[in-house]
Formats: C-alpha cells, sequence, structure tokens
C-alpha cells in the first residue's frame, strides 16, 4: 500500500484521479464482499445463504471489472498522451494528430462511463444486501456503498476532463450519459 501512495504522490502523471478513484472503488466492493462473506458464516448465512452467495459472486465480478478499469484508465492516459504528442507541422499531420486526439478522447471518457455503470451495478447489489447481512457489520456495507459512491463520482469528472477533445456530435451523448450515472450515484443515497 506505501508503494502505491508513494506512487501516487509521485510526479508521474499515472496513476491519477481516474485509476486512483477506481481503486476506492475497488475496495468499496471488497468491504461488501467481507461483510457477505462474514455473514456467510453466521445466522444471516443460514438463513440468506442462497441470495448471499449469489451476491458475492456478483460483487466479486464487479470488483474485478474495476480493477481491469483502473489499468484501462492508466491505458487511455498513455494513448491520449501519445496522440498529443504527434508533430502539428503541416495541414496532414494536424489532421492525423486531431483524429488520433479524438479517438483518444473517446476511449478516455468510455472508461469512466463503463465504471460508473459498475458502480451504480454495485451500490444496488449492496444496498439489497444491506438488510440481509449480520448487523455487526453492516457499517462495513455501508462504508463500502460511501466508498463506491465517491469512486463513481470521481471517475466521472474524467469525462468533464476529456469533452474538450471530442467532436462535438458525440458531445451530447456522453454528457447525457455521464448525467444519468451521476445521478443514479447520488440516488443510491437516499436509498442506502
Amino acid at each position: 500500500m506505501a508503494d502505491f501512495a508513494d506512487e501516487v504522490a509521485s510526479s508521474s502523471p499515472t496513476p491519477g484521479g481516474g485509476s486512483v478513484s477506481l481503486v476506492a472503488g475497488v475496495l468499496g466492493a471488497g468491504l461488501v464482499a467481507m461483510a457477505i462473506n462474514v455473514s456467510l458464516k453466521g445466522k444471516a448465512g443460514a438463513a440468506h445463504g442462497a441470495v448471499l452467495g449469489e451476491s458475492l459472486g456478483t460483487i466479486e465480478a464487479l470488483r474485478r471489472k474495476l480493477a481491469d478499469l483502473a489499468d484501462a484508465d492508466i491505458a487511455g492516459f498513455s494513448q491520449f498522451m501519445a496522440a498529443y504528442r504527434l508533430p502539428m507541422q503541416d495541414d496532414v499531420q494536424k489532421s492525423t494528430r486531431d483524429r488520433a486526439l479524438a479517438a483518444a478522447a473517446a476511449a478516455a471518457c468510455n472508461v469512466p462511463l463503463d465504471a460508473g455503470e459498475v458502480v451504480v451495478q454495485a451500490l444496488h447489489l449492496a444496498h439489497d444486501v444491506k438488510p440481509l447481512v449480520s448487523k455487526m457489520i453492516v457499517s462495513d456495507v455501508e462504508a463500502g456503498m460511501q466508498l463506491l459512491r465517491s469512486a463513481g463520482l470521481a471517475v466521472l469528472l474524467n469525462v468533464d476532463a476529456n469533452l474538450t477533445w471530442l467532436p462535438i456530435e458525440q458531445r451530447d451523448t456522453v454528457v447525457a450519459r455521464a448525467t444519468q450515472l451521476r445521478d443514479a450515484i447520488r440516488a443510491s443515497e437516499a436509498g442506502s
């Protein structure tokens, strides 16, 4: 953990806001998984074992998706920077650079949008299992939900940062999807 924290604090641009936010989401989903695992061994497991067992498999898959998306965020930033550094000495080079930047920006928007979808799924699952887990560990589900919310809202900031580079005709669709995800994430707080 110390090595990761040092890497985040270094002068390297990665891991940055997107990938670090997703690590928080991975940890949030991990807390939900831990609460389910602990509950499966006690009275809650005896009462709700089938539902909790299925939920455990789902939250673990979502946790792995978030981890994969953290790696994809770093790769996407590298792709964007490679496009940004392309030469612009003539019209052909400028056109090539513009197309590369647009493609990289689209990819850089898709990762946080996909992550937002995963976060919303994880929040729904956490909400559903919260009343089923052991009462002594419900605060871990709540903490996991807070981390997931924060991760989802934070990673979506990357969409805003990359909008400028998207072709105008793509922006409205991307903004609408990001807004829907933000609304769903915020609504999960009211239902928790």
